[in-house]
């Protein structure tokens, strides 16, 4: 954390065989999350994020954010809201109202039709989560515990009003107003008025509205990407200066596939100099591959993963990529990434310089 002259700012990445979850020590000793990933709803003492926040004895988050409906970025998040105290909460601006339903039918229905249980439980985790907040909400007094998004590229997430005393600043950068009105229309015509399914909507797209967001503390920027992909970042620079996007720490989005980065992003996130960057893996799609891996160590001065295959649950690279082929890998990924001995943490401190103080890893991370 530092000390009250040279505060410092730590985020802490965990990552395992697939799913993310970020924690942030914030300079004036609060926590806040991004994401979240426990994939044992009914063990989750057996997870190691849950873990840390025990024996670290994090009660409380000053916020936290699901970036958007993909089950490796909530599943658990109905636990943290349990038994932790959220002062704030934010998600993408479509995940509201009639639009909620339709996320939780769409993935419901999904599951049923490929005998997916992931997908199944995914439905019901988004169910709780908003349920849960729904109650808080309701019986909370003070700052409600949502802070809605308009859809606008340039809203500030954090803190819900200004205050000149709070040491940092969260600001989106993706998606914009376009992303969540194409989204939303997407979504509208896969049902009738009735609010029935009537055609299938690809769980891919729910990544169409991922938040990205800069977190500003002193002059130090970092950026988390979420699982924003190309077209989002496209959009997000045609509407949004250049200098938006120079930072000193980078959370890659999309774990560091291809289809998560536009031309020259990388060259804004480096402008003012090479950040620092991390990701997480997700074997069941065989990333990152060492192909983007090479790209982004062009632009970054150090890369790192919170877990990387190292031989342990590598899905071959002959692996037939049908629908039954990937639910058998994924069924597999999902039953062995529950053990503790596959998940992994990288962290680093920064100051309000943008300079990294300390480092550190668990033994299943690695310097890419």
């Amino acid at each position: 954390m530092g000390t009250t002259e040279n505060p410092t700012i730590t985020l802490y990445l965990f990552g395992s065989m697939k799913g993310e979850s970020t924690l942030v020590r914030l300079p004036n000793g609060r926590w806040g999350m991004v994401d979240c990933y426990i994939p044992d709803l009914k063990h989750p003492d057996r997870n190691f994020l849950y873990r840390f926040l025990k024996s670290n004895h994090i009660n409380s988050l000053e916020f936290l954010c699901m970036t958007h409906p993909h089950e490796d970025h909530f599943s658990g998040m109905s636990t943290i809201l349990k038994e932790l105290t959220v002062k704030y909460f934010f998600s993408p601006p479509a995940m509201t109202g009639p639009r909620l339903f339709q996320i939780v039918k769409s993935i419901a229905v999904d599951a049923r039709k490929v005998e997916d249980k992931r997908l199944e439980s995914a439905s019901n985790e988004l169910i709780d989560i908003y349920e849960i907040l729904k109650s808080k909400k309701k019986h909370r007094r003070g700052d409600p515990p949502f802070i809605p998004q308009d859809g606008t590229t340039t809203k500030i997430l954090y803190p819900a009003e200004h205050s000149p005393n709070e040491p940092i600043r969260i600001t989106a950068i993706a998606p914009t107003t376009r992303q969540v009105q194409d989204y939303e229309e997407k979504l509208a015509v896969c049902f009738d008025n009735d609010q029935t399914l009537v055609s299938p909507f690809k769980y891919r797209r729910h990544n169409e509205i991922s938040l990205a967001f800069v977190l500003e503390f002193g002059k130090t920027r970092i950026i988390f990407g979420g699982d924003v992909e190309k077209k989002s970042w496209r959009l997000a620079m045609s509407q949004l200066s250049h200098d938006t996007f120079n930072c000193h720490l980078v959370k890659i989005s999309h774990h560091g596939s291809k289809t998560g980065y536009c031309r020259d992003l990388w060259k804004a996130f480096s402008k003012n100099g090479k950040p620092l960057a991390f990701l997480t893996s997700y074997d069941e799609y065989d990333l990152p591959r060492d192909v983007e891996v090479a790209y982004f160590k062009q632009f970054t001065s150090k890369l790192v993963t919170p877990y990387r295959k190292k031989g342990i649950g590598v899905v071959p690279a002959a692996i037939d990529k049908s629908l039954l082929s990937r639910k058998l890998v994924a069924s597999e990924l999902n039953a062995r990434s529950i053990n503790e001995k596959y998940f992994g943490y990288c962290s680093f401190t920064l100051d309000a310089n943008g300079n990294c103080v300390s480092e550190a890893h668990t033994d299943y991370a690695e310097l890419l």
